[in-house]
């Protein structure tokens, strides 16, 4: 795939000029300047694998019922 972004013009104001990047987070999503998708499951993967991780103490817990996990799980994973 050629480089697109060598072609581009540099942007900017009137005293300022915007960096070029490679990656940038916009609406929740992680914008490549290749256009990939995979940087943007690899990120919602590790955060869900981060909150799952922090909440080891819940899921393990035999004081928290079964069925306040099962809420949790469903606010949790499942979209409305």
């Amino acid at each position: 795939m050629p480089n697109v972004m060598a072609a581009l013009p540099n942007i900017g104001g009137a005293s300022v000029q915007l960096a070029q990047v490679n990656t940038f987070p916009y609406l929740g999503s992680l914008i490549t300047k290749d256009g990939e998708c995979t940087t943007k499951f690899r990120t919602r993967l590790s955060r869900g694998q981060a909150i799952g991780a922090s909440l080891k103490k819940i899921w393990k817990s035999h004081s928290i019922p079964i069925s306040t996990k099962i809420r949790l799980m469903k606010a949790l994973v499942w979209p409305a």
